[in-house]
């Protein structure tokens, strides 16, 4: 475990998923052929998100009765991974945070193409995760990011370390850092550069000083043994005048030349060592300095990745706001304004979409009925179609229109067909025993006792032809 671990929590963005899938890809991005790995798509990822929000404000709403206010609930995490960390480690990660503190994750993105290009033209790839969280309980609905205490967040730094396989990173309370924002860490080195090429002028300063009391100090030092030899001179000189021997012999004259370069060489040495000194802290410095510039030159290529991404970023949030959500942009002022308007509007039409929902299960039930009534008044007219095919037998049962000049024989015939048929075509009826069978048979017995009184009236009138018949016959 050499690398070291770290997990960042930020509120998510509105376009995360989007970033994420490279939907919208940044400008900065160094190894487009390593690219991004995502468990789902921006689509997919939404989707998955309003139904975890749905199932949590549902469970909010049938435990405590109230109405649903949980407003800050969309986080996004960013962690350092290795370079041969899998999905599926990742996939660990995000149940840990669902077992322990009830973190529901809607998509996971590994991202192997940003970084930056060094000094020697390499690519150094910045190996990274995000994980986008909703922090809403499954099974309560409450918002659980408010239990990351301190503590909670050293522990849960810890975890990362072990479910990864990586170096936890130095306990801030053990270090005395702080987590530096890049903008702020900008700033400090851009403070260190000041303070080392202050140290340095300041060191060559005191070299430039140094070395000009060496000059002055050699230089007294000859001035000072110019005058003595002077003064040995003049006062051997004055002697000789006065007939007196000399007092300074060749061998004086040596040894003050000797005083001098004695003087000169302590000096010299003396001078040397602290230039010598600040030399070395000026070499420190200066490697200090250079270290800085290029920790500044870095952060600065950093810096303006992370501007073009935001300039990219915003463009596209301007975008998304005018053409996709038809939203009303003049009031904005920043791009926080954006992406609020953003989520306001996604929450809106979620709100519609449930609305239409709704509505459409409303009609649904609606066609439902319309659909039982339709299919009851085919049946009744289905019912209807054969009371019209009955009508026919009806009227051949009906004697008075139909039977009225007809043999009985001929309606008996007739009346044994139509039987057949009509049990044939309308048994299966719910009314046929009820009301269709009896009513056939009494119009059958009507029919039957007209035929009975067609054959008296029948048998009466041969009665009288043959009455009739035998009066005219004579005898």
């Amino acid at each position: 475990m050499s690398q070291i671990s770290s997990i960042n929590f930020k509120k998510s963005f509105a376009i995360n998923a989007e970033h994420n899938d490279r939907t919208l890809p940044p400008s900065y991005l160094i190894d487009n052929e390593k690219g991004a790995e995502c468990d789902r798509d921006a689509e997919q990822a939404r989707e998955l998100k309003g139904q975890i929000i749905a199932q949590a404000k549902e469970a909010y709403i049938n435990r405590t009765n109230q109405r649903f206010q949980a407003k800050s609930y969309e986080w996004s995490a960013v962690c350092n991974i290795k370079s041969d960390t899998t999905m599926d480690d990742l996939k660990r990660l995000a149940q840990h945070f669902k077992d322990k503190y009830g973190f529901q994750c809607y998509q996971i993105a590994i991202h192997r193409d940003e970084g930056h290009i060094d000094e020697d033209g390499k690519k150094q790839i910045n190996h990274h995760a995000h994980l986008e969280f909703i922090t809403l309980d499954k099974n309560t609905g409450i918002n659980r990011q408010r239990e990351l205490t301190p503590q909670k967040l050293r522990e849960l730094q810890s975890e990362v370390s072990q479910i990864l396989q990586m170096q936890r990173g130095e306990d801030k309370r053990k270090s005395g850092r702080e987590r530096t924002e890049p903008r702020e860490y900008a700033k400090q080195k851009e403070t260190e550069k000041k303070t080392t090429k202050q140290a340095i002028n300041d060191l060559n300063k005191k070299i430039r000083e140094i070395e000009k009391q060496q000059r002055e100090a050699l230089k007294e030092a000859d001035n000072a043994f110019q005058a003595e030899r002077k003064r040995m001179i003049e006062v051997n000189n004055s002697l000789v005048e006065m007939g007196l021997p000399k007092i300074y012999e060749k061998d004086q004259y040596t040894d003050l030349g000797k005083w001098r370069d004695l003087a000169k060489a302590k000096i010299q040495e003396c001078n040397q060592a602290q230039i010598l000194e600040l030399k070395k802290q000026l070499e420190q410095e200066q490697r200090a300095h250079e270290a800085t510039k290029r920790d500044l030159e870095k952060e600065k290529i950093i810096s303006q990745d992370y501007k073009d991404f935001k300039k990219e970023r915003n463009e596209q949030i301007l975008k998304i706001a005018k053409e996709k959500l038809m939203i009303s942009t003049e009031n904005f002022k920043t791009y926080d304004d954006y992406d609020n308007g953003i989520l306001k509007a996604i929450d809106n039409l979620k709100r519609e979409n449930d609305m239409l929902k709704t509505q459409n299960k409303a009609l649904q039930e609606q066609n439902d009925i319309k659909d039982k009534e339709i299919i009851a008044l085919k049946q009744e007219n289905a019912t209807a179609v054969k009371f019209d095919d009955l009508k026919e037998y009806f009227n051949l049962i009906n004697y008075r229109a139909s039977f009225k000049n007809e043999r009985p024989n001929t309606i008996s015939g007739d009346f044994r067909g139509k039987d057949r048929e009509i049990d044939a075509k309308y048994s299966h009826l719910p009314l046929f025993d009820e009301f269709i069978k009896p009513n056939v048979l009494l119009a059958k017995k009507a029919h039957l006792e007209i035929m009975q009184e067609k054959e008296k009236e029948r048998q009466k009138a041969v009665s009288q032809k043959i009455i009739k018949k035998d009066t005219g016959r004579s005898f």
